[in-house]
């Protein structure tokens, strides 16, 4: 079987979660099919990328364009379609119905119900256009501001009624029961979706501190109040141990200036980083926080650091709370309390046996259910279904 992969994204240097899933994906499929991976970079800076991001809106002639000549040279069996909206618009799904080639979808996260795609306005979760009518997300300028959000809102409306409900799309992957639903009390058909974790390569000598040695904590993604900026900056004034931040964000200087105010210098900042050395810092931390105040779906951080025996602390949001109840290696905590954040992280980072014992559920459960031999397998089982 021949797969092409594509995924839009904009061209910023910097390398998001979705990605190292893309990558994890095309390494862990190796042993079933042939794989071509098709980036459509688009300018993110200047005049250029703003245009390019408008056209994304609407059609995207160089998007059409590449993947038909992707389809000629490639001549896939089956193509796989990551993140589209806002960056190639719905073009590239013309081109592959075109070429009448099965198509897959993944679900990253809310984006075809929700115009800001993660399920986040005024500062805090929000449902209504999972719940409603998805014309709210446009009224209320969910992404970036009313013009931008109706015509997200528009691209929804015709993949469901262009491609969706005409059945032109195979599967929907999902990558947890958390997006799963969502889609469903959304409206989409439930026998359409097919949930599948991310994987990821599972290498047991990146464990290489012992827990007792271990020292603070760390919190790698996009540094943003979506993601729980608020949190981390309570957690500064008022945990005594290193904190490590890993990754950038609107919210990263606010960050830096609140601890060059309070001279606290036990904070970290590593900006952008390689997935190996995100994964290396993992390793030596004993605790890893993931105060999101959207709906995240399958977080890679998460994962990564179970992969490495650091236990986790999430908030209830999202696909969180499923990730800590299959592998018991972490806590859950309600995503408007701080304080209690904060207080669960401190019985966590000051209790080495349960420490260790949490690592070890994280340890176990990402190398039994998210290693690429069961993704990959799981991956081309749907392949295989959608063709």
């Amino acid at each position: 079987m021949r797969v092409l992969i594509v995924q839009s994204s904009a061209n910023s240097g910097l390398v998001s979660g979705e990605t190292i899933a893309i990558l994890n994906d095309i390494e862990s499929l190796k042993t079933f099919c042939d794989v071509k991976y098709l980036n459509l970079k688009i300018e993110s800076q200047g005049l250029k990328g703003l245009l390019s991001r408008f056209l994304g809106l609407f059609w995207s002639f160089q998007s059409y364009s590449k993947v038909r000549e992707a389809i000629t040279d490639f001549n896939p069996d089956i193509i796989h379609f990551h993140t589209t909206i806002p960056y190639s618009s719905l073009s590239v799904f013309f081109a592959a119905s075109y070429s009448k080639i099965p198509i897959v979808i993944s679900l990253h996260n809310a984006r075809w119900v929700c115009v800001e795609g993660g399920l986040f306005r005024n500062e805090t979760y929000c449902e209504k256009c999972v719940k409603g009518n998805r014309i709210q997300g446009a009224i209320h300028g969910c992404s970036k501001n009313v013009f931008v959000s109706l015509l997200n809102y528009l691209n929804l409306i015709f993949f469901d009624h262009l491609f969706v409900k005409k059945n032109k799309i195979q599967k929907l992957i999902a990558v947890s029961d958390f997006v799963k639903n969502t889609h469903v009390k959304a409206g989409f058909n439930k026998n359409l979706i097919t949930v599948r974790n991310n994987g990821l390569k599972i290498n047991l000598e990146r464990v290489l501190m012992p827990y007792s040695d271990r020292v603070g904590i760390v919190y790698a993604g996009r540094v943003s109040v979506a993601k729980g900026a608020k949190v981390l900056k309570y957690l500064m004034a008022n945990l005594n141990c290193p904190i490590h931040i890993i990754g950038n964000g609107p919210e990263l200087d606010e960050l830096k200036l609140f601890c060059e105010s309070l001279s606290l210098e036990k904070v970290i900042f590593y900006g952008s980083v390689s997935n190996d050395r995100t994964i290396s810092i993992m390793s030596e931390a004993k605790v890893c926080v993931i105060p999101s105040q959207c709906g995240d779906s399958f977080p890679t951080s998460a994962i990564e650091a179970l992969s490495v025996g650091t236990p986790i602390v999430v908030s209830n949001l999202g696909g969180l709370p499923d990730i800590i109840s299959a592998s018991k290696a972490g806590f859950v905590v309600p995503h408007n309390d701080n304080r209690a954040f904060c207080e669960t992280v401190k019985k966590l980072y000051e209790d080495n046996d349960l420490g260790v014992q949490l690592g070890i559920n994280g340890l176990k459960y990402a190398n039994e259910n998210l290693n690429f031999s069961s993704t990959g397998k799981a991956l081309f089982d749907i392949y295989k279904s959608a063709c």
